[in-house]
């Protein structure tokens, strides 16, 4: 009896630590977008140094985890190409456009929603498991 009291609490103690783990990769996956978002918001009308500042995020985001790089290249082509359509037929705008008609920055933010909705997925089914 106290045997199986002492395994249920370690199931516990290893439970919520887990919880903890999962959380704090949330909040420094939040980091990445409120750094991201202040980037753009003070950077936005120098795209070339948008551009490299979003680059070398990215380059060191797929370097730590390099598994990714589908979701960042899939969001990095397919998001820019609906925004290329809209722009075409006017659905919206942007104030300094590069290549046909967005930002030369905008496929890196995309690519960087991937590895932020990719993180995501890995701490819910992660946190799913646990339970």
């Amino acid at each position: 009896m106290k045997k199986q009291i002492k395994i249920n609490n370690q199931g516990k103690r290893k439970t919520k630590m887990k919880t903890v783990k999962m959380l704090r990769e949330g909040l420094i996956e939040s980091l990445w977008v409120v750094m991201m978002v202040l980037i753009s918001i003070f950077t936005w009308t120098q795209p070339l140094i948008m551009f490299t500042l979003v680059l070398i995020i990215s380059a060191f985001k797929l370097w730590v985890d390099r598994d990714a790089a589908v979701y960042y290249f899939v969001a990095a082509v397919s998001g820019p190409l609906v925004e290329i359509v809209c722009v075409y037929f006017g659905i919206w705008s942007y104030t300094l456009p590069q290549f046909l008609g967005i930002p030369i920055w905008l496929p890196l933010v995309w690519g960087m929603f991937g590895l932020f909705l990719k993180k995501f997925q890995d701490i819910y089914v992660e946190f799913r498991r646990g339970k």
